[in-house]
C-alpha cells in the first residue's frame, strides 16, 4: 500500500467501516519503517472528525407508533402492479 492509497483509506479507517483485510492491511502501512507522506497525520485528522461527527449526532427515541406505521407500510401492503403489467402489455 502506498502513503497515497492509505490517505484515501482514512477516513473509512476511522469510521471502522473497512472490512478486516484492508484494516489490517492500512494498520500494517503505517506501521511500516519508511517515510511517510502524512499518514499518520491524515489518519489523526480522520479520527478527530469521526470524534465530531459522533458528537454531533442526537439520540432521538421515536415513538412505538412510528415504527408501527414504518413497518406497516414496509410489510403489510402488497406491491402495487402497474396496470400495464397486469393487462399484459409490459
Amino acid at each position: 500500500m502506498t502513503c497515497s492509497e492509505f490517505k484515501e483509506l482514512t477516513s473509512a479507517l476511522a469510521l471502522d467501516a473497512l472490512d478486516p483485510d484492508d484494516r489490517a492491511i492500512a494498520r500494517a502501512h503505517l506501521a511500516e519503517s519508511i517515510t511517510h507522506e502524512g499518514c499518520a497525520e491524515a489518519l489523526a485528522r480522520a479520527e478527530a472528525v469521526a470524534r465530531l461527527l459522533s458528537g454531533a449526532l442526537i439520540d432521538t427515541h421515536l415513538p412505538d407508533r412510528v415504527w408501527r406505521r414504518i413497518e406497516t407500510r414496509l410489510f403489510d401492503r402488497a406491491p402495487r402492479r402497474r396496470w400495464a403489467t397486469a393487462a399484459g402489455w409490459a
